[in-house]
């Protein structure tokens, strides 16, 4: 009789079960926002319809955020078009990965990052 030594290797983890969920909650989040904004906006959003998605006061305020560094979101520019337009389905897989890597605590509120 041959008996098998169990590895951690060999028993799953919960960890990837927790994975795959939020991986399937974040998908579903970015396609239902990416049908809201298509639906809105249609597949190319301009400077103001970003601020306002993001709710940035301002358009300035926009820029300024863009030009440090802080929106990690694909920037398209359009040949013979002035302006900065962005992929609706960007913007959405933007606001589906900050919304499930954001913590939210008991009450609702999402907690800050700055300490």
């Amino acid at each position: 009789m041959v008996k098998k030594l169990v590895s951690q290797a060999d028993v799953e983890s919960p960890e990837p079960a927790k994975e795959m969920a939020s991986d399937v909650a974040s998908a579903t989040t970015q396609r239902l926002v990416t049908e809201f904004l298509m639906d809105r906006y249609g597949p190319v959003l301009d400077m103001t319809a970003l601020a306002k998605v993001l709710k940035y006061r301002t358009v300035a305020a926009l820029e300024q955020s863009i030009l440090r560094g802080n929106l990690p979101i694909a920037i398209l520019k359009l040949q013979h078009r002035r302006g900065t337009y962005f992929l609706a389905e960007e913007v959405a897989r933007f606001l589906a990965v900050t919304q499930h890597s954001t913590p939210t605590l008991p009450n609702g509120n999402q907690q800050s990052q700055s300490k």
